[in-house]
């Protein structure tokens, strides 16, 4: 009995070590879970984090569209940050169109109010020598008039005439350049507006 006695407490003892081993197995194997649990759920904030901080600079007013997140891995964290990527490259060419065609047009209003104050002072010209060849022409009206018996003033008065038709063709030209002018800055504001 007392080698029954002794088998049993040896049984009992190889059992109790067999628990006890199990036992720190389970400890060390749950602390190992729970580490790598806590890796990979910080690693998903820390790329949570990330996307957040991003958007939030842009929704924040500071409207910074260089800001790119990045790309690690092939999980849904990264399948997240490759479209707001994308989405964020896209919003960005659309403000760099808008800014080009804002400063096409401000160059193209430019242009054609300086051609608009060319072509004012132009016609301001034309109608000033029209003017000049009106009076002239009623110059002329009246020295033909009083000068009829004296050959010397009636070649003057042709000559006088002869340079009152020259001013007049020259107003005339300027009439028809001022004309094309016109046509041509028409033509350029509804080329603008078009592209508007």
């Amino acid at each position: 009995m007392l080698v029954a006695a002794a088998e049993r407490n040896e049984a009992l003892a190889a059992l109790s070590d067999v628990l006890r081993n199990a036992g720190l197995t389970m400890l060390v194997v749950t602390a190992v879970a729970a580490l790598v649990a806590a890796a990979a759920v910080g690693a998903l904030l820390s790329g949570l984090a990330g996307i957040k901080r991003a958007m939030n600079d842009i929704g924040a007013g500071e409207g910074d569209l260089s800001q790119r997140l990045q790309v690690r891995g092939e999980d849904e964290i990264a399948d997240i940050s490759r479209g707001f990527n994308q989405f964020v490259h896209k919003i960005e060419q659309v403000m760099l169109q808008v800014r080009e065609t804002s400063q096409s047009i401000a160059v193209a209003s430019r242009q054609i109010a300086a051609g608009n104050h060319d072509l004012s002072q132009r016609t301001e010209e034309t109608a000033s020598n029209l003017q000049e060849t009106a009076s002239s022409m009623e110059e002329l009206n009246s020295t033909v008039a009083n000068s009829a018996a004296n050959a010397d003033q009636a070649r003057q008065l042709a000559d006088t005439a002869s340079r009152v038709a020259r001013q007049g063709g020259e107003a005339m030209g300027q009439v028809v350049s001022t004309m094309q002018e016109i046509s041509t800055s028409s033509r350029q504001i509804g080329d603008i507006i078009g592209v508007i």
